[in-house]
């Protein structure tokens, strides 16, 4: 008789009956050596609804309930990462039918996410949906279907634009991806570390030659410190500068600028320090460099609403800035202007006090005091 009662309730749908998910619990590497390209890395995390944070290696940590009716997904700071990782991580729930269904072992998430892809005839703009099974070994393997389109630009302005999809462009890609747990991920080397024996390993003379291969730089003297290398650079104008730091702060040395370029004989010079094993193994490029890339993202406006930067110089770990505003601009309107264009070389860029500079006949300037922090 409960037996009959038990069926009955099942076909009319008033006892849930069992969810074919597959288990995906347990903790996966996502960092270092995961077998995840940055873009799909990035993709993967904001489908399952937690947010990347940047600063050593990441696990991924899944606990699925025994009805496969949730999942809860968090990220974790693996053992090898710095110190300043050690944090709270995000975490996600997520509940069957809502944000994730599943088929023949396969959890398909629901919410796609807004993606790009390059072809071989342009830019395609699409979404990408992700689902997630069992791999190999212990692991987790992903799929990642793509379906964009390339568009039109009608108009554009600042962050404002209008667009329309070009006729026969359609495409869908798929990718797959598999990442493994995370006690059988191998340990990071300490990238300091390397950079500091590889610096160590070389001598004054194969150093310069190094530097100037790496930036094309005439150098002049070298002198060996207790800290490190010193090297004279000089450079013959403003291009030729800002192309050397750029080969600088993509190169694998331990360096920083410690004598800020100034031009006198038709020549830039400025002094670097490659540091030895026993200083920090810091990539730090001068504020002459921070300068030029913020004239180069600050918003331009309409005269006479702007800001142009009066001057930049190295304050302490970071650098600051003096910004000049004109015409009504406010300090938090020309840095989020500035942050909405992005750079690979500055992080941030704070505000921290307003001056006020009089001049003759009662004239006056506003400025405003950033403090600007640089990607490591």
């Amino acid at each position: 008789m409960r037996r009959s009662i038990l069926l009955f309730l099942l076909a009319v749908g008033l006892v849930p009956s069992a969810i074919a998910c597959p288990d995906l619990t347990g903790r996966y590497r996502i960092g270092y050596k995961s077998g995840l390209e940055p873009d799909a890395y990035g993709g993967i995390l904001t489908a399952l609804q937690v947010t990347r944070r940047p600063g050593g290696d990441l696990d991924l940590e899944i606990s699925s309930s025994s009805d496969g009716r949730t999942m809860a997904v968090r990220l974790l700071a693996s053992p090898t990462s710095p110190t300043e990782t050690q944090q709270r991580q995000p975490h996600a729930k997520l509940s069957f039918g809502a944000d994730y269904d599943c088929k023949d072992g396969v959890v398909s998430l629901l919410a796609p996410f807004d993606d790009g892809r390059k072809s071989d005839n342009g830019y395609l703009e699409g979404t990408t949906v992700v689902s997630m099974r069992r791999g190999s070994g212990g692991g987790l393997a992903f799929t990642l279907q793509f379906t964009g389109v390339q568009r039109s630009t009608l108009y554009s302005y600042d962050s404002a634009r209008i667009s329309i999809p070009m006729p026969l462009t359609r495409r869908k890609l798929v990718e797959t991806a598999e990442v493994m747990p995370a006690h059988l991920a191998p340990t990071p080397p300490d990238p300091a570390m390397l950079a500091r024996k590889r610096a160590e390993e070389l001598t004054l003379d194969s150093l310069a030659s190094k530097v100037r291969s790496l930036t094309g730089a005439s150098i002049g003297v070298t002198e060996a410190k207790a800290e490190g290398t010193l090297l004279y650079l000089r450079a013959g104008g403003t291009d030729a500068m800002l192309r050397i730091e750029d080969s600088l702060l993509t190169s694998d040395l331990p360096y920083e600028v410690v004598g800020e370029p100034y031009w006198a004989g038709s020549v830039y010079t400025f002094k670097i320090l490659v540091r030895s094993e026993r200083g920090r193994a810091v990539r730090r490029p001068s504020a002459f460099r921070v300068e030029k890339e913020l004239e180069k993202l600050l918003c331009v406006y309409h005269h006479p609403k702007g800001s142009y930067v009066v001057k930049t110089k190295r304050n302490g770990e970071d650098y600051e800035a003096l910004v000049e505003l004109l015409g009504g601009l406010t300090a938090a309107e020309a840095a989020d202007c500035f942050a909405r264009r992005g750079s690979n070389l500055i992080s941030q860029t704070l505000p921290v006090a307003t001056e006020l500079e009089f001049r003759g006949s009662g004239g006056k300037r506003e400025l405003s005091v950033w403090r600007v922090k640089v990607t490591r």
